[in-house]
This record gives C-alpha cells, sequence and structure tokens, in this order.
C-alpha cells in the first residue's frame, strides 16, 4: 500500500488524495477526496500503466528525492532521472 499525498497552492503543502490499493488503483480512504482532480488523474494514469498504455506525451515527475535511497536531489540529472549519482551508479 502507498499513501498519496499531493503538493498544491501557494503554500506547497502536501494534501492526502488517497492510497494505491490492489491492483493499482487509487482509494479515497477516509480523508481522500475521489472527486478531486489530482485523485481523478493519477486514478487514469495508474490504469493506463497497468494496461502497458501510457500516453508518450505523460511527464511523471517526483518530489525530489532519490527514488532509491530518500535523499534530496539537488543536480539537474538527479533531478530529472530520479535517483543521485551514487544511486545511479549502483
Amino acid at each position: 500500500m502507498h499513501f498519496v499525498k499531493v503538493r498544491g497552492g501557494e503554500d506547497q503543502v502536501g494534501h492526502y488524495i488517497g492510497f494505491v490499493g490492489k491492483g493499482g488503483r487509487m482509494v479515497a480512504g477516509k480523508k481522500g477526496k475521489g472527486d478531486a482532480p489530482s485523485f481523478k488523474a493519477l486514478d487514469w494514469t495508474l490504469a493506463k500503466l497497468a494496461a502497458g498504455a501510457l500516453p508518450e506525451t505523460l511527464e511523471v515527475w517526483h518530489q525530489g528525492r532519490c527514488g532509491r535511497c530518500g535523499r534530496a536531489l539537488t543536480d539537474p540529472e538527479s533531478i530529472e532521472t530520479g535517483l543521485g549519482p551514487i544511486c545511479r551508479g549502483k
């Protein structure tokens, strides 16, 4: 299970929208909002990903932390790839 927050608004604070449940689909949970545009967009993306049908124009970004170790990413190549230089070399 993966809990999902999105950043938005002027404060850029993360807001809980739900979690990824069985089958890779979004579930709103108690505090989530299933009608939120961010919820619908992520659910759509996960469904396309599961079907192997992601549009080439879709870009997926991360929160600025290494996808392997979780450290903050600072250089442009690391930010683009989602992996820090040490983790990229492993």
